[in-house]
């Protein structure tokens, strides 16, 4: 098994994406891009929750699939999924030129309105399913 690149939101200035809010946890959770589009979001024991957006309903996760469209509340902090992959993808971009720094999504950047992964039982890192086709 091989491990999956894993990317922690929060407020403290050591996470790959900051979400500077006082609702935001400073470690609050967890993202593992999945290679179909989807985002698999672990709330890190948050004070104030991670939630999905289900057909314009907010429900609170523990772990979840989230899909490219969707969106996701870190607190009171709402995100679309878009823009999460986007800040992946920049920290991508930087982490293979050498500069693995973190990210810092301004407030007014952000916007309102399964496969292939799994945990280690052991440790909790996350971890890619081996393929067998």
């Amino acid at each position: 098994m091989s491990k999956v690149p894993c990317y922690t939101v929060g407020r403290d200035a050591s996470v790959a994406i900051t979400l500077q809010h006082e609702t935001v946890s400073r470690r609050h959770a967890e993202l593992i891009p999945v290679p179909d589009g989807q985002i698999y979001i672990t709330d890190c024991a948050s004070t104030n929750g991670t939630f999905i957006d289900e057909n314009g309903q907010w429900r609170k996760i523990t772990q979840d699939f989230v899909s490219a469209g969707g969106r996701v509340r870190f607190g009171e902090v709402e995100v679309s999924v878009q823009r999460l992959l986007a800040e992946i993808s920049r920290l991508e971009v930087n982490r293979s030129e050498g500069d693995a720094g973190p990210s810092n999504v301004k407030q007014e950047e952000q916007l309102d309105a399964s496969q292939g992964v799994a945990r280690n039982p052991y440790t909790g890192e996350p971890i890619a399913l081996d393929e067998t086709d």
